[in-house]
């Protein structure tokens, strides 16, 4: 009703504003009036919508109720009570039969899956982050990620506001060829889509999403240097307790210029903390590249200072 109000297809002396209590009446009619300003911000306002700015001011002078100003209370942890910035893994796992011992560093700053409290809902952004690994059998140590830039904005739509949810990954990271050999490569990932919040038809909080995502590789592929592809991503963020999250996700990219391929993955990444500053992870999933599936799994302990 309040939206209608704003958009001027219901007017206030309409019998569905009317028929409502007058405390009520008076709610939606502020709430519609603030709405309006929110959709007139920064652009040149109309006699049309001047007039009926008016209207709605007017209507609402004669009711004799309080404003009803919302109480918009103190968050339970402050952004400097957060967990700390800066964040350093240890931990080990497997992928398709290999054995690896991992240990990841992150200067800064916020990961999805990390400890909300404190953070913006939905925002992830983390800079230069990389990942060494030590593979058992082939008794080596290598570089196995490196992170520059990692920013995703998870923007829940509601009824008044279609905001746009938008990612951006610049990377480097190792690939698996169609022979099984893994070649490092530089990887352009972006893209743009939807986010909404369930309320309360999981019972729990959850945070939906769905995505266009475009990626650019750059590397020594057979018969090409790059490939650019683009496929739908999908995932889902849940918290099933205080202390435990959970963010079940999907790709599918087909690379149809420069080295042709399908790339695909499947996983689910979930954080127990252990104290304030202190997590444990656990991912699985399962990748294909170049026709080739594989399954991986780790566990990691976090530690933020």
């Amino acid at each position: 009703t309040a939206k209608k109000l704003a958009k001027g297809i219901l007017p206030a002396i309409d019998a569905e504003i009317t028929q409502l209590a007058t405390t009520q009446r008076a709610a939606v009619m502020e709430l519609g009036i603030e709405y309006k300003a929110y959709l007139s911000a920064g652009k040149a306002e109309t006699p049309q919508s001047a007039a009926q700015t008016r209207s709605l001011l007017t209507a609402r002078s004669q009711l004799d109720v309080p404003n009803h100003d919302p109480i918009i209370p103190a968050p339970v942890v402050r952004p400097d009570q957060g967990h700390k910035t800066s964040r350093i893994d240890v931990g080990y796992g497997v992928q398709d039969g290999a054995h690896f011992q991992e240990l990841v560093w992150r200067p800064s700053y916020h990961e999805l899956i990390d400890p909300e409290a404190g953070y913006n809902r939905g925002a992830q952004i983390q800079f230069f982050r990389f990942a060494l690994r030590h593979y058992a059998d082939e008794k080596k140590t290598r570089l196995e990620k490196f992170v520059p830039i990692d920013i995703l904005s998870l923007a829940p739509r509601d009824e008044f506001f279609q905001r746009l949810s938008w990612k951006i990954n610049l990377s480097g990271v190792r690939t698996r060829m169609a022979n099984g050999e893994e070649r490092p490569l530089a990887r352009v990932n972006g893209g743009a889509g939807y986010a909404w919040e369930t309320g309360k038809a999981l019972h729990t909080p959850t945070l939906l999403y769905s995505f266009l995502d475009v990626t650019l590789d750059a590397g020594k592929f057979p018969g090409a240097d790059y490939a650019l592809g683009a496929g739908p991503a999908l995932g889902m963020v849940t918290d099933l307790s205080q202390d435990w999250r959970a963010h079940t996700y999907a790709r599918l990219q087909r690379f149809a210029l420069g080295n042709q391929r399908t790339s695909a993955e499947v996983s689910i990444d979930q954080r127990f903390s252990v104290g304030p500053n202190a997590g444990l992870r656990v991912s699985v999933g399962k990748k294909k590249e170049f026709d080739r599936l594989w399954n991986h799994a780790d566990i990691n302990f976090q530690y933020y200072y």
